[in-house]
């Protein structure tokens, strides 16, 4: 996950509203829309339903320029998140400046206990982030420039590598594996490099025991790229896809365009997807951030939060 909204994945994951029933529809509905060059290294919220809709700073991480990934530990409320320094141009990071945090909301939704966990200093491009089910203490993390998983204990605060394979690598497009994802006692991956979308089954210390499985392969001949991905409650991933659509992919491989934004000023650069909860309709609205456009002449247009809804219909 990229974004030049610094980590609004937490806005998502942080819904808890609930609101009246809309007709399904293939268009997405803009949320919240960042001014343009907002790229600084901030958590913000958002509440989606508000009747003025703003985003609110946590935190701003010293020592960064931008937020990679983020994800919900298994204590609700709990959430570790990547900070590093980039180039917003050229999207790449800073060897070693890399460090995972985490944010305790469960006092208060505003103002969380910031704990830093470590620092990972043997890599320049920590991405996306997900937690193993039963596994409260460890933290995967995806590292776009060496084509791996680090493996993080947040008690211990020991990282390693624990899986590197050929479909993680980084190509021309910079960015190896992307996304990942668990659900069951599988690993799932986007390599933005290799165009995949793939599992691993893995044990509870997020070591591989089977060998990857390809789902699905990125339709090259419209010059897409997978990025991050939410999972619904049967598996299928909704793969935020650029240059402007979400692509549906469920676990027999079949792939489908959930949504498509219209460029420059609708879903423009999504870089990831959550789905919603507290509510019927929260739980199939899916929430999606768009980075953007931008150039080496600076932004020219500002990333997005926006939502599709009865996105499970």
């Amino acid at each position: 996950m990229r974004s030049t909204t610094s980590s609004l994945a937490l806005a998502l994951a942080l819904s808890n509203v609930t609101a009246a029933p809309v007709p399904t529809t293939s268009t997405p509905r803009q949320v919240y829309q960042f001014p343009i060059g907002t790229f600084d290294p901030i958590v913000y919220t958002i509440d989606p339903i508000a009747s003025q809709i703003s985003a609110e700073v946590v935190y701003r991480f010293p020592n960064a320029t931008g937020m990679s990934g983020i994800t919900e530990t298994d204590t609700p409320d709990v959430f570790a998140v990547t900070a590093g320094n980039w180039t917003l141009v050229t999207k790449e990071g800073m060897f070693g400046s890399f460090s995972v945090w985490l944010l305790d909301f469960r006092s208060s939704s505003d103002q969380p206990v910031v704990t830093k966990i470590a620092s990972i200093p043997d890599t320049d491009n920590l991405n996306g982030m997900a937690t193993i089910p039963g596994s409260p203490n460890i933290i995967l993390l995806a590292d776009s420039g060496k084509g791996a998983v680090w493996t993080l204990d947040i008690e211990t605060k020991r990282s390693i590598i624990t899986i590197q394979e050929p479909s993680f690598q980084p190509t021309s497009v910079r960015f190896g594996i992307n996304g990942i994802n668990t659900y069951g006692d599988n690993f799932y991956f986007t390599s933005s490099g290799q165009g995949i979308y793939g599992s691993i089954p893995i044990n509870d210390q997020g070591l591989p025991t089977e060998p990857v499985k390809e789902i699905a392969r990125i339709n090259t001949t419209e010059g897409t790229i997978y990025d991050d991905f939410a999972m619904d409650l049967k598996g299928d991933a909704f793969i935020a896809t650029h240059p402007d659509r979400v692509e549906r992919v469920p676990l027999s491989g079949e792939q489908s365009v959930l949504v498509k934004g219209v460029l420059p000023t609708s879903l423009a650069g999504p870089t990831s997807a959550v789905f919603g909860r507290g509510s019927v309709k929260e739980e199939s609205t899916l929430y999606v951030s768009a980075g953007g456009i931008y150039n080496a002449s600076g932004s020219i247009w500002g990333g997005q939060v926006l939502a599709v809804d009865n996105a499970l219909f």
